[in-house]
């Protein structure tokens, strides 16, 4: 055996060192020991300022944000303290509860006096919109409670978020489609097969690493704007079937419109970052554009849920259980 030298060992050292620091995303284990140590409540949050590239979404947002904290347990610890983020985990979270609710609650309250008549298919189009909304919440509410973890971290829970966001509109889709065309199965079945087929395309450029590079921006940006548009297609389509007066009933189209109308405020509010964009740093803990959306999605998916029991209610009714008329 060959003794190493001193330079020999100081070099393995400094490599241990190095391999060390970059599996910590390049934060130093000092700066670790600061933002997890109960000790050091002034380091709970900083500013804007100090925080890594990758966590500065928001240059609005200028202060209440939480350093990186390297560790699972320390981000649901943040769950019980005030930052810029607890409104849009908290926002979320609880609307998973509350479609949890709802879910219960419906079965044994708006769907029990249907529940003779009602086939499977009615039954899996609605828990389906409703698995869809707590799926969303729950992706969105861990985003924005790891988001602190460290940059892979985030980056995984990103794409959770996107699939969240997916996961709602296809659910929000099949109960729409399915009454839209009670009465048409063969357009039923197809623009349900399209919607499926666009989802699933959206769920793939967002997950699959190959399509998550640069060279694939606009296919993402474009499969998300064909899930997004598409709904307008059907609707119009049945609108045509059962007119106007009368898809207010079969396809609860003033419930759709509300919804729309709903989401379409959210994404004006997050886009131009109402309202801190008017007035920087006052909107850190309260009101952001972002947890304005947050709420946004919330009402929205209730409105939505909403027109499904109203559309239900309609077709399986004695008077309208049939569709000779159409």
């Amino acid at each position: 055996n060959v003794d190493k030298s001193p330079k020999d060992a100081s070099l393995m050292a400094w490599d241990e060192s190095t391999e060390t620091i970059a599996n910590d995303h390049h934060v130093t284990e000092v700066h670790i020991e600061i933002a997890q140590d109960d000790k050091f409540p002034h380091q709970r949050t900083v500013a804007f300022e100090k925080v890594p590239v990758w966590m500065q979404d928001n240059a609005l947002i200028t202060d209440a944000y939480r350093p990186p904290l390297f560790s699972y347990k320390h981000c649901l610890k943040s769950l019980f303290y005030q930052h810029n983020e607890s409104v849009n985990i908290w926002s979320h979270l609880l609307g998973v509860i509350l479609f949890i609710i709802i879910g219960i609650f419906s079965w044994f309250v708006f769907l029990a006096p249907l529940r003779p008549v009602l086939r499977s298919a009615d039954i899996a189009v609605f828990y389906i919109f409703i698995l869809g909304a707590m799926v969303c919440m729950s992706m969105s509410s861990s985003f924005h409670c790891f988001i602190a973890h460290s940059e892979t971290v985030c980056m995984s829970w990103v794409r959770a978020d996107y699939l969240g966001i997916v996961t709602l509109t296809l659910g929000s889709y099949y109960p729409t489609i399915y009454y839209g065309f009670y009465c048409q199965r063969t357009l039923m079945i197809g623009y349900i097969c399209a919607i499926t087929v666009i989802g699933a395309a959206t769920i793939a450029v967002t997950l699959m690493k190959t399509f998550r590079t640069p060279h694939y921006r606009w296919l993402r940006a474009g499969c998300f704007l064909a899930l997004g548009l598409f709904g307008v297609i059907p609707v119009i389509h049945a609108g045509t079937i059962y007119k106007l007066p009368l898809s207010f009933e079969t396809m609860s189209l003033g419930y759709l419109l509300g919804m729309g109308a709903t989401y379409i405020v959210g994404v004006l509010i997050y886009g131009f970052r109402i309202p801190e964009c008017f007035w920087p740093g006052k909107f850190n803990i309260w009101c952001a554009s972002h947890q304005l959306f947050h709420f946004c999605v919330v009402i929205a998916a209730v409105v939505h849920y909403l027109g499904v029991i109203n559309m239900m209610q309609y077709w399986n009714t004695d008077d309208h259980y049939k569709c000779s008329q159409f």
